[in-house]
């Protein structure tokens, strides 16, 4: 049985996520939160604002990859 599964283009980010996986697994693991750290890549990758997630969609960077595929509800509880 196949699925059809409309799914909406919520949000394009303005940053490479090729980019921003270099600049995440460059790093040294952190044992507790900082913030500088966390600011220093907020700076140059902005997330989108997209507000409330309640459908199916994905999230695409610059060049159209997929960043994020939101399924709500894709597991049950049965």
């Amino acid at each position: 049985m196949l699925f059809h599964l409309h799914m909406a283009l919520l949000g394009v980010a303005e940053w490479d996520v090729s980019q921003l996986s270099d600049c995440v697994k460059n790093r040294c693991p952190r044992t507790d939160a900082d913030p500088a750290e966390d600011s220093d890549l907020a700076m140059y990758f902005i997330n989108p604002e997209l507000g409330h997630l309640d459908e199916p969609c994905i999230i695409m960077d610059m060049h159209g990859c997929i960043i994020l595929w939101y399924l709500p509800g894709i597991y049950s509880l049965h």
